[in-house]
C-alpha cells in the first residue's frame, strides 16, 4: 500500500485495518507518545519554560514564504554578532530562532497535504535539505531553534478517523523531538487544534519544548470555577496579525488588557499574553519603533523580532531601541502583575474623562464596586432613578450608549435618568423614540451599553442594588454565568481600535514597590501629559510603594537618567505625535546619594549639578568594583553622557555575557548594586550546546 501511494498522486483512503496497524506501529515506536495521549489532561502546562516572557526572532514578518535554510542560518549568525559594548542580540536575551510557515512539501503527502501515511511531516528538501543540521547550527552558537505546526500554507483538514488524527499529532511531535527543536508555534489553520493533546504529547517525550498558541479563537487560557488556570502552552496570541504601521501596533496592544485583571491576571509566568511579533525596524521612524518596543515591554509581552537581520543597516537601526537593559528588565521582571492600561483618552467620541462603568466579577474587597446609590428623582414616579457613585458627584451617563460612562450628576440630563421596572430592568427613551435597556455587554462585560430591550428580559439586563453593590442577576442552565457587579473604572472598557485613541498610559509593577509607566501619544497635537501617582496607587494598591504625600524619584528609561523628585504627580512637558515616554517611579531613598532638595538650602539651579556629581560617583563605583560583588556586564555606571560599558566586561567571555546581560532597574534599597535582575537568557529554553 505504501509503494502504491508513492507511485500515485491520488491519496489512498486508509482502511480500518491499516489504521489499526498504524496505531500499533506508533505504540511500539513511540510508547511515551501513546502513554501521554491516553493520560489524563492537566491545566496549566508544567514544562518549566517561559518563566519570563520569551525573547527571540521569527521568520514570517520579514520573509513570509520566502524562507530557506540559508536565510535561517544567516539570521543565527547575525544574532551572535558583537556590536556596541561588545554585546550581541543573543547577549541581550534574543535567543530563540523560529522557523515559520513554508518549510513543508505541499502536495506530497496523503490527502494532498504534507504528512506521509505514517503521520510523519514531509519537508521541502530544496528549501531545507537538513533541518537537524540547522538546529545544530543554532545550538553551536548558544541559540535555540523553533519550528511551526498546524500550518496555514496547504492546510490539512481531511483527516477523519481518531487513529488518523492521533497519528498526525504524534508524527509531528516525534519529528519535533527527533530534529532537536526547542520551541514550536502551533497555528490554527489545520484541524489539529487540541491544545491539551499537543501539550501532553510534547511533555510526554521528556524533551523540553516552549509552546506558542497562535490565534486559536475560543482556545485561550481561562480560570475554572475552582480558580485553576487552564493554559497548556507558554504564550498565546491575543490579536490578529500585526502589520508594519503604528495603528496596527496600537490596535494589537489593546488586546492585552483582558488578560491583566489586577487581582487575578491570566498573563503570568509560564502563560504569557502575546500581541504578535515585533515590527521594530519596519516602522517609519525611530520614535515609533521605540514606542512599539516599550509597549511590549510594559505589558510583559514576548519580545519576538521579525526583521531581516542580514541587512546590516537595518540591524544597526534597531540596536539603540532594543539595547536598553532597563527596558528589557521591565519586561522580564515579575512583581505580581504583567502590566495593563491605566488611562485612555479616546477620540471621535464624547470625552467621558470621569470614568466608565464596568461589568466585572463581584469582589467584596473592591471599593470601586461598593458605593453605588439609586437615587429617586420624582416623588410621583418612584421608578425614576439616577445612579450615583458614592459622594463623588458622578452619575451613570448613557449619552454614547456604548460604553456607558460617568459624568457630573444632572437630573435634567435625560441620558442619566433610568426607569427601573419591578423585575430590575433599567429602561430609558432613546433619541429615535425607541425604548432602550441598560445591559452588561455580551453578558460578561466588561463594557455596559444601552441597547434595544429584549422581548423577555435577560439576566444581564436585570439589576439590583444591595448595600452599595449594583449587580445583574446572572443566569443558570446551559449558558450559566455568575452575576456581574458594576465597578467604576477610569479605563475605556473595550479594545479600542487605534483610530479611536488619542493617547494612553500603561503601567507595570516592578520589584520592591517600584512602578514602570509608559505613555504613548497617537494623535494629540500639543499633549502635556501628567502622571498622577494616586491613580497608579488606586489601580495597583500595595504593589506600588507609595502613600499620599510621598516623594517619588522619576527615572527616564529611554535616556537612562534621573529627571528629579516629585510629589503627587510629575508633568512630562510636550509630547509630540507618534512619540512616547517611559519612566520608572521609586522611593528616593532607594538610590544611594540622592536626597530630596531642600527649598531653603538648595536652589533649583544647583539640583542638576548635584545629580551629575552623584552619577559620576556611582559610575566610579561600578567601574572599579564593589568589595564582595563580582563584576559582570550588568554592573555599569548610569552616566547619561556615555553608553560605554566598563573595561571589566571586555574581558568577560561570551558565556558570561550570555548569562548576565541585563541589569535590573534600580532597586529600592541602598544595596541595589548587589541585587541585579536575573539574566534574560532564561527567557527562552536553553538548547543543547
Amino acid at each position: 500500500r505504501i509503494a502504491r501511494f508513492q507511485s500515485s498522486s491520488i491519496a489512498p483512503i486508509p482502511s480500518p485495518l491499516a489504521a489499526l496497524l498504524r496505531w500499533a506501529r506508533m505504540a511500539v515506536a513511540s510508547p511515551m507518545l501513546l502513554a501521554a495521549a491516553l493520560a489524563g489532561l492537566t491545566g496549566a502546562i508544567d514544562n518549566g519554560l517561559g518563566i519570563k516572557p520569551p525573547m527571540g526572532w521569527r521568520s514570517w514578518n520579514s520573509f513570509g514564504r520566502n524562507v530557506n535554510m540559508s536565510v535561517m542560518e544567516e539570521v543565527m549568525d547575525a544574532l551572535v554578532v558583537k556590536r556596541e559594548g561588545n554585546l550581541s542580540l543573543m547577549d541581550l536575551g534574543f535567543t530563540d530562532v523560529g522557523l515559520d510557515d513554508n518549510w513543508q512539501a505541499c502536495g506530497q503527502g496523503v490527502y494532498n497535504g504534507f504528512h506521509d501515511i505514517l503521520g510523519r511531516p514531509l519537508v521541502n528538501q530544496a528549501r531545507f535539505p537538513d533541518l537537524r543540521a540547522m538546529t545544530a547550527y543554532a545550538h553551536a552558537r548558544g541559540l535555540t531553534a523553533g519550528w511551526y505546526a498546524n500550518n496555514c500554507i496547504c492546510r490539512e483538514n481531511r483527516y477523519f478517523t481518531p487513529l488518523e488524527v492521533f497519528t498526525h499529532y504524534s508524527g509531528d511531535v516525534q519529528r519535533l523531538v527527533d530534529l532537536n527543536f526547542d520551541s514550536v508555534k502551533v497555528d490554527h489553520c489545520g484541524q489539529f487544534n487540541n491544545l491539551d493533546r499537543w501539550a501532553e504529547l510534547i511533555n510526554g517525550t521528556g524533551h523540553p519544548v516552549l509552546i506558542e498558541n497562535c490565534h486559536w479563537v475560543g482556545l485561550l487560557p481561562r480560570y475554572n470555577p475552582e480558580g485553576q488556570l487552564w493554559c497548556p502552552f507558554n504564550y498565546f496570541r491575543t490579536s490578529g496579525d500585526i502589520e508594519p504601521n503604528f495603528d496596527s501596533v496600537l490596535t494589537n496592544l489593546q488586546t492585552m488588557t483582558r488578560w491583566a485583571d489586577v487581582q487575578r491576571p491570566v498573563s503570568q509566568p509560564g502563560c504569557w499574553a502575546y500581541p504578535d511579533m515585533l515590527e521594530v525596524g519596519h516602522l517609519p521612524s525611530m520614535e515609533e519603533d521605540r514606542a512599539h518596543f516599550a509597549a511590549w515591554c510594559v505589558t510583559s509581552a514576548p519580545l519576538i523580532l521579525s526583521l531581516d537581520l542580514g541587512n546590516e543597516a537595518l540591524a544597526k537601526r534597531i540596536w539603540p531601541v532594543v539595547n536598553n537593559p532597563e527596558m528589557l528588565a521591565v519586561n522580564q521582571q515579575w512583581a505580581g502583575h504583567p502590566g495593563t492600561l491605566i488611562f485612555s483618552k479616546p477620540m471621535h467620541m464624547e470625552d467621558l474623562a470621569d470614568g466608565y462603568t464596568w461589568g466585572v466579577p463581584c469582589n467584596a474587597s473592591d471599593p470601586q464596586q461598593q458605593a453605588w446609590q439609586a437615587k429617586r428623582i420624582d416623588d410621583n414616579d418612584k421608578s425614576l432613578i439616577m445612579v450615583a457613585f458614592g459622594d463623588s458627584g458622578l452619575c451613570v451617563d448613557a449619552t454614547t450608549r456604548n460604553p456607558v460612562g460617568l459624568t457630573p450628576c444632572n437630573d435634567t440630563n435625560p441620558w442619566q435618568v433610568f426607569k427601573q421596572e419591578s423585575d430590575g430592568a433599567m429602561r430609558m427613551r432613546l433619541s429615535d423614540g425607541e425604548l432602550g435597556c441598560l445591559e452588561i455587554f455580551g453578558k460578561t462585560g466588561p463594557g455596559m451599553q444601552v441597547t434595544s430591550c429584549w422581548e423577555e428580559a435577560a439576566a444581564h439586563q436585570l439589576f439590583k442594588f444591595e448595600n452599595g453593590v449594583w449587580s445583574d442577576m446572572g443566569t443558570s442552565g446551559s449558558n450559566q454565568y455568575p452575576p456581574r457587579c458594576v465597578a467604576r473604572n477610569d479605563a475605556y472598557p473595550y479594545d479600542l481600535p487605534a483610530h479611536f485613541i488619542a493617547w494612553q498610559m500603561w503601567a507595570k509593577p516592578q520589584p520592591n514597590g517600584t512602578m514602570a509607566v509608559f505613555i504613548v501619544n497617537r494623535e494629540e497635537e500639543n499633549l502635556h501629559p501628567t502622571i498622577e501617582f494616586a491613580r497608579l496607587k488606586k489601580v495597583f494598591g500595595p504593589r506600588f510603594n507609595h502613600t499620599e504625600g510621598d516623594q517619588v524619584l522619576v527615572r527616564d528609561l529611554y535616556a537612562r537618567t534621573y529627571v528629579g523628585i516629585h510629589t503627587g504627580s510629575v508633568e512630562l512637558g510636550l509630547l509630540a505625535k507618534r512619540d512616547s515616554r517611559f519612566f520608572l517611579l521609586s522611593q528616593p531613598d532607594g538610590v544611594a546619594g540622592i536626597a530630596p532638595p531642600s527649598t531653603s538650602t538648595l536652589p533649583k539651579v544647583l539640583w542638576p549639578l548635584g545629580l551629575g556629581i552623584w552619577s559620576l560617583a556611582v559610575a566610579g563605583v561600578f567601574a572599579y568594583g564593589v568589595p564582595g560583588v563580582s563584576q559582570t556586564p550588568c554592573d555599569y555606571g548610569f552616566d547619561e553622557d556615555s553608553s560605554e560599558w566598563s573595561e571589566t566586561e571586555s574581558d568577560t567571555d561570551s558565556d558570561s555575557n550570555a548569562e548576565a546581560v541585563k541589569p535590573a532597574v534600580m532597586e529600592a534599597t541602598p544595596s541595589a548594586s548587589a541585587a541585579r535582575a536575573p539574566s534574560s537568557a532564561a527567557a527562552a529554553p536553553a538548547g543543547p550546546a
